[in-house]
């Protein structure tokens, strides 16, 4: 219901006439919406999910720009790092689709997540889902689970298990203790409630707090190694305390701050780079922040440490002495 609602907004805001859009395409319902702004030729960005959708809309209109990494979609190497901005007729969003998708390759995040697990001690696998039918979390836990695959594939070690995808009610903790504990099983071995070995992805931050429910009070449990996407003052908490391994920052402020510009520009002098993805992560934060980081963070970047000023000339009593004695020889 809640896609639905969102793909109607779009397509009365294109209808409307706006100037741009910019927009995360989390399903297939989204998609007719989003075709109606291409045709109105609305310039559109995608942001956060749906690189897959904005990916596979320009192959369709013959542009053939890669997400690599991806295995259910071709491998293409003629992708394009040039900034030159295009002419008027070559930018219109019925020609060319999408213009660019500004976030992270989770599948490639996913993947990432699992080899640093694997190396931390991993034996078995679980990825937890709470937006199950999201395109970007459906990714995420693929990238998971073929990193397993991969390192089974390339060791003579015994084989790590992928324990599965598994919906969980990120908005109900006792229906999320629930749904975990009905499926997590000790590796054999272990007691009923050990989780040494045992690997738990979370999809995302609302899973901290209904997750600790799940292990607080009991140490056999808090064994497991866990990691997060997104980045939070639960997750840093988390990270603080041992309960997570680190967590997975896609730069949310990037992603929503990014595209204002790009579409003002194109707005103003019909020109954009021709890059189609702006990669914002992966970024494995296996540290919390320090507290003025924190604030700049709290106050949308608007209140930062400032970097001392770097005199580029300079050059040290020492290095001056040693040039001197080099040049005398």
């Amino acid at each position: 219901a809640l896609h639905e609602l969102m793909a109607a907004r779009i397509a009365s805001l294109c209808a409307s006439g706006v100037d741009g859009l910019f927009i995360t395409i989390p399903s297939e319902i989204v998609l007719p919406a989003v075709e109606q702004c291409l045709q109105l030729r609305v310039p559109v960005i995608s942001i956060n999910a749906g690189m897959e959708f904005a990916y596979a809309r320009r192959q369709s209109v013959g542009l053939t720009t890669s997400i690599y990494g991806r295995r259910e979609l071709e491998e293409d190497n003629a992708t394009t790092n040039s900034t030159n901005a295009t002419t008027e007729e070559e930018s219109k969003p019925r020609q060319n689709g999408i213009f660019h998708h500004i976030g992270m390759e989770e599948f490639i995040a996913g993947y990432g997540a699992g080899e640093r697990m694997i190396e931390a001690g991993m034996k078995r696998g679980y990825c937890w889902d709470h937006d199950f039918g999201n395109s970007g979390t459906k990714q995420r836990c693929a990238g998971f689970a073929a990193s397993i695959e991969d390192h089974n594939a390339n060791t003579d070690e015994e084989p790590i298990e992928f324990g599965g995808w598994h919906a969980v009610a990120g908005d109900n903790a006792a229906q999320y203790k629930i749904d975990v504990e009905g499926t997590v099983e000790s590796l054999p071995g272990k007691a009923v409630d050990d989780w040494t070995g045992l690997g738990m992805l979370l999809c995302g931050s609302v899973h901290i707090e209904p997750m600790r429910s799940v292990i607080q009070g009991n140490p056999n449990r808090q064994k497991a190694t866990m990691a997060s996407f997104d980045v939070s003052e639960d997750i840093y908490g988390a990270i603080d305390d041992g309960m997570v391994l680190f967590g997975i920052d896609q730069q949310p402020f990037l992603q929503g701050n990014l595209p204002v510009y790009l579409l003002t520009y194109f707005a103003y002098t019909k020109q954009r780079i021709l890059d189609f993805t702006v990669e914002s992560g992966p970024s494995y934060i296996y540290k919390s922040p320090s507290e003025d980081q924190v604030v700049c963070i709290a106050n949308m970047y608007g209140v930062c440490p400032e970097f001392p000023d770097e005199e580029m000339g300079f050059i040290s009593d020492a290095i001056l002495i040693l040039g001197y004695i080099l040049t005398a020889l």
